[in-house]
């Protein structure tokens, strides 16, 4: 899911990283300044709001969107430019000036065992 930051992360910390200067004693102070890098940027992505002024989903994609005349989030099918479809019912679809904010599903992976 975050591959791309963690490898980005790693190439731009490699250097820091060496156990004779500090912070970085042994791996495990090096493992938990990455636990925390990591969980920081997971929290900040999980609490991201785009405008639709500024970003658009992409088409046909699950979005839980604030909408204006609501105070609570609903889901809505981003479908095509500028026409979004609304889950429950309540608005059949609406168009970007009726959204506030919206922010990307992220589902969890399933576990393969």
């Amino acid at each position: 899911m975050f591959e791309k930051e963690a490898e980005e992360y790693a190439i731009d910390n490699y250097e820091t990283c060496t156990y004779d200067v500090l912070p970085y004693h042994d791996d495990s102070r090096v493992i938990e300044q990455a636990f925390k890098v990591g969980a920081n940027l997971g929290y900040s992505k999980a609490n991201e709001w785009h405008k639709p002024s500024e970003k658009l989903p992409e088409e046909n994609s699950l979005v839980l969107a604030l909408l204006f005349n609501e105070t609570e989030p609903t889901i809505c099918k981003y479908v095509v430019s500028n026409q979004w479809e609304c889950l429950p019912k309540r608005i059949v679809f609406c168009s970007n000036e009726q959204v506030r904010k919206w922010k990307e599903i992220i589902l969890p992976m399933e576990i393969e065992q």
